[in-house]
């Protein structure tokens, strides 16, 4: 709904459910000083730093390092209540304070200079209370104080210039943020409003607009059209654009009970959008469409979600991530991540996958994706809608699916049916239109039936014959007659490693390929039932090793790939020996439990500490694990299908994740390698004195 009153726009919205991203924390436990982060800011030199309510923190990936005041060390911090944070040209920090005024940081000797309101010096800053810091195109810092106005500070010559009232004559009241815009002049959002400074003049002046509203906000940020966003808290909370050519302004607010929140901001996302902070989680707002399109909030049920709704400082650093600071601490995420999409169960959501670990997925034409699970369940996914239907087990006599510990196998048959194998389950016909399921198992003297009800996979040819592989062996369907013919190893011929058939395809010729549990390949010929088998040798380094097999894929080119759970094989039909990489060439896991091709000729394979992607032509690997935003580290063996337009479904653990392979790149940002420490029998070298190091270790080049 959308109404105008008083030359103010309000634009009402309800922003629609986010991506399921992963959030990463950093807590006190992790040597954060203080839950509450008040700023972030990352340096020249890579080094993350967070103002909290007790100390100034230093993160170079792995530890924290905390400056705090010492009463008894004039150069340390004056206040361990920090507002603001700042980097100069020279490498600077300047860092804002309540009640200690403002600190000078040098990071080479880690020293703080300090700069005190003293009532006898006119030429001190104004307070001590300094709550936003900025600095202009000329090289002036611009202090706003809580309650004592406005100072602009030459750093040469160490002058400060004062500046309380308004051209009006009015006291300009809490300043809470400072922009040095894009024309070289100054802006300043606070508890009276939005104002406009002339660095050539000192005069302050509101503009007309935002006068009669009784504006009131936290953060002020210009765009590249020159427009400014502000984070006010009256008279609405959320999110308000002026747009000074048309001299109007359009509030969004925030969902009803939000509440302003102090030292919070707002993050431009380098996509003409936005990432704000709120008193009820991290929205992003897209400027297209002037809608709030997603809000991350905390999940009592969800380890991965924000750890508080209370989010006040954002950050991006160079590599992309995202810095979200609330007040229980830091919570870190991974853009990247979302290239990998994710399906999982949700506990607050119904329409969300089933709980328990994907054991196997079929895709659709018309973007309608199967998935079964362990615990036996099977869910109709619409991808379409977002819509999730669940079927679950029950009892033999019932309507149902048979009860067993999975879904190990999914096929569609051009019938419409839906063939669904499973550990204690055997087979089951679903007919999705009818809601018919029929339940086909082992039947004692039934030579027509299958082997076992212990089902491994259920394959569909390309004549759209149906196979079965089972504990004890291989089953062919007959739909027409609904008998099966069977294929079970020999107990003379010991070829045959392992009798269980848990991985199945078709070559282009036509060619079956059988692979078993004990990591016996199987060439088999239905048409005059002859299984040639290519049997393991652990001593013969060209051979299989005997590791279970999982996957079976001929490439494009009509090389025969095959995984199992010791490593990827090349198989040579002709001489009949193995090329075999395990992760000493690379992979994470050598347990491999699918195998897919992209459009360049590049294998996907889920293994069982994340995805890798192995190109044939160089033999290099590219791994992700759930950093990268994958559902879990382990996957399923099996539980992988492609679509006719290359996307690809990989499940496991917790869920499933759909990609397209050519979306997939890598982060091109290098982080940089800093020496952050140097000890001497165990015990930290101090910075100068009599002392090898004259700067800290992180600023030496040379010793």
């Amino acid at each position: 709904m959308t109404r105008v009153a008083s030359g103010i726009l309000y634009v009402c919205m309800i922003p629609a459910m986010a991506r399921d991203l992963k959030f990463t924390h950093l807590t006190t436990n992790d040597g954060l000083s203080q839950s509450s982060t008040t700023e972030i800011l990352q340096d020249r030199r890579g080094f993350m730093w967070f103002a909290t309510r007790d100390g100034l923190n230093r993160y170079d990936g792995n530890t924290f390092v905390v400056y705090k005041h010492n009463p008894s060390d004039p150069s340390s911090l004056s206040s361990n209540f920090i507002l603001d944070l700042m980097e100069d040209d020279q490498g600077y920090l300047w860092i804002a304070t309540d009640f200690g005024g403002v600190n000078k940081f040098d990071p080479t000797t880690e020293r703080f200079l300090r700069y005190r309101h003293d009532p006898n010096n006119i030429n001190s800053i104004s307070g001590d209370s300094v709550e936003t810091i900025a600095r202009d195109s000329r090289g002036y810092l611009w202090f706003g104080t809580v309650d004592s106005g406005l100072d602009k500070f030459e750093p040469t010559t160490g002058k400060f210039t004062h500046y309380r009232n308004d051209h009006d004559g009015r006291f300009v009241g809490r300043i809470t943020k400072l922009l040095a815009g894009r024309q070289g002049d100054i802006w300043f959002a606070g508890e009276r409003g939005l104002f406009h400074v002339n660095p050539e003049t000192g005069e302050i002046a509101r503009p007309p607009t935002t006068t009669k509203n009784q504006l009131a906000a936290d953060y002020v940020y210009e765009d590249e059209a020159g427009n400014l966003w502000m984070l006010a808290w009256s008279p609405v909370v959320g999110l308000v654009k002026y747009d000074r050519r048309a001299e109007r302004l359009t509030n969004y607010p925030f969902g009803a009970g939000a509440v302003g929140v102090a030292s919070s901001n707002l993050l431009p996302d380098g996509k003409n959008g936005f990432w704000v902070s709120s008193s009820q989680g991290l929205y992003h707002f897209d400027r297209r469409t002037e809608r709030f399109t997603e809000r991350f909030q905390h999940d009592e049920t969800n380890p991965s979600s924000l750890d508080d709704n209370t989010v006040v400082a954002l950050y991006q650093d160079k590599g992309g991530v995202l810095w979200a600071g609330t007040g229980s601490g830091l919570n870190l995420l991974n853009l990247q991540q979302e290239q990998f999409g994710l399906y999982r169960h949700l506990p607050s959501s119904p329409n969300s996958l089933s709980a328990g670990k994907v054991t196997a997925i079929y895709e659709e034409p018309n973007h309608v994706l199967w998935v079964g699970f362990v615990p036996r369940a099977l869910d109709r996914l619409d991808r379409k809608t977002g819509e999730v239907t669940h079927y679950v087990a029950g009892p033999e006599n019932k309507n149902t699916l048979s009860p067993g510990m999975n879904v190990s196998g999914i096929y569609k048959d051009p019938r419409g049916y839906l063939w669904l194998g499973g550990w204690g389950a055997g087979l089951d016909r679903f007919d999705e239109r009818t809601g018919q399921v029929k339940h086909y198992g082992p039947k004692p003297q039934g030579r027509n039936s299958l082997i076992s009800d212990k089902v491994y996979q259920v394959y569909g040819d390309r004549s759209r014959r149906i196979w079965v592989g089972q504990l004890y062996g291989l089953s062919r369907l007959d739909p027409a007659a609904e008998q099966f013919i069977n294929y079970s190893p020999d107990p003379k011929n010991p070829t045959w490693n392992g009798s269980s058939v848990s991985g199945i395809a078709q070559d282009r010729s036509g060619t079956m390929w059988l692979g078993t549990t004990g990591g016996a390949l199987i060439r088999f010929d239905d048409k005059t039932g002859t299984l040639l088998t290519n049997a393991p040798n652990s001593r013969d380094p060209h051979k299989l090793n005997g590791g279970g097999i999982t996957a079976i894929h001929e490439d494009r080119v009509g090389r025969l790939w095959v995984g199992a759970w010791d490593g990827l094989y090349l198989y040579d039909r002709q001489g009949g020996t193995s090329t075999r990489y395990t992760e000493t060439q690379g992979l994470p896991s050598s347990g491999i439990m699918g195998i897919l091709e992209d459009k360049a000729g590049r294998l996907w394979l889920s293994t069982k500490h994340g995805i890798s992607r192995f190109d044939p032509r160089t033999e290099t690997f590219r791994n992700y694990d759930v950093s990268d935003g994958l559902q879990a580290d382990e996957f399923s063996p099996g539980a992988c299908a492609q679509s006719a337009d290359g996307e690809m479904f990989f499940g496991g653990s917790n869920g499933l994740n759909a990609f397209f392979p050519e979306n997939i790149r890598d982060d091109a940002y290098v982080p940089p390698v800093v020496i952050t420490s140097l000890k001497v029998f165990n015990k930290a070298v101090p910075i100068g004195g009599r002392s090898v190091l004259r700067k800290a270790i992180a600023y030496v080049d040379s010793l």
